[in-house]
Parts: C-alpha cells; sequence; structure tokens
C-alpha cells in the first residue's frame, strides 16, 4: 500500500468519525465513580433494568421512565437497532439531526451491567433545553428485550452529564 493511499484511507476514517462524533479508544479508562450508598434504587420491569438514582427523585410528569430532581434526571429508553454494534448504535445516536450533542460530541467505551457499550459525552455547542448538559449511554441487552410486542437490542440511559457515570454503576440488566 502506497503511503498516499495510506493516508487518503485515515482521511476517510477521520470524515466518517467527525460526522458522528469523536470515538475514543477502548484502551481508555473510564474514571471510577464515587459510592452512591445513599442513592435508591428504581426498578422497571417492562425496560428490563434497574439503576439507582439521588434520594428524592421522583417521576416527571409528562414523560414515559423519566425521573428526576433539583439536581438532574435519568430517562430509560431503548432503540432496536437490531444489526448494529454497540459502537454503531451509539455513533447513530451521536449523530442525531437536532445535534442534542453537540456537532462533536465524545463516545467513550464504558461497560456496565456487565455489557460493554459507549457513553456519549456531549460538546460544548450542545442544544440541551434542560439546562444542565444530558449525556447518553448506549448497551446492547444481554437478550433482546421486548417491550409492548416490540424487540429491542439496546438499552438507552439518558441523564445529566455530571451524574451518568455513577448511574451507569448501578444499572444491572433484569433476567
Amino acid at each position: 500500500m502506497t503511503v498516499r493511499m495510506r493516508a487518503a484511507g485515515i482521511f476517510l476514517l477521520a470524515l466518517t468519525l467527525g460526522a458522528c462524533g469523536t470515538v475514543r479508544p477502548a484502551a481508555k479508562p473510564v474514571p471510577k465513580p464515587k459510592p452512591t450508598s445513599s442513592w435508591v434504587l428504581y426498578t422497571n420491569r417492562k425496560v428490563g433494568v434497574s439503576l439507582g438514582h439521588p434520594q428524592g427523585w421522583k417521576p416527571v410528569k409528562g414523560y414515559l421512565w423519566r425521573i428526576g430532581g433539583a439536581d438532574g434526571f435519568l430517562q430509560l429508553l431503548a432503540l432496536n437497532g437490531a444489526d448494529w454494534t454497540a459502537q454503531q448504535a451509539a455513533q447513530n445516536q451521536a449523530a442525531q439531526q437536532l445535534h442534542p450533542f453537540g456537532t462533536n460530541p465524545t463516545i467513550e467505551p464504558l461497560t456496565a451491567g456487565g455489557q460493554a457499550g459507549y457513553l456519549i459525552m456531549p460538546s460544548k455547542d450542545a442544544n440541551q433545553p434542560t439546562g444542565a448538559p444530558v449525556a447518553e449511554l448506549v448497551l446492547p441487552y444481554p437478550t433482546v428485550e421486548t417491550i409492548d410486542g416490540v424487540q429491542y437490542h439496546f438499552f438507552i440511559l439518558d441523564a445529566t452529564a455530571s451524574l451518568i457515570q455513577r448511574i451507569a454503576a448501578t444499572v444491572h440488566f433484569l433476567q
């Protein structure tokens, strides 16, 4: 392979990744979250997950599977993505047309609930109406989850960016 062909390949790869966020290499360690001993456990059997959140958070009216308080929120979602890898699912989420995570979010590998997934952290230009920056965790379900008759391959957790790693550390998939 010539130097010119190799350079062109690297340039194309950079363009592809730049269009949907920066993917960091899997070898980079994610900081260990602070203990959550004062948090309460939330279980959602429909979504097939349990996780912890700060005391005092309550269901947010007008939202499905959203809990929050004065210091943040979390929302549970699911994604079909039948033929995607976890990285493809994360890149798809990061590249949404309305750019909820900004034009250059970072996509970091993160294991939670025994599943290797990705954490999407917003860039500084994120257009997020909630005030505090919002991040997203994309995890493959251990087995396909059926919700209201529809099959889903990925669990999605949206949460206040400053709390998402601590929340992710408490994720447990129900079997």
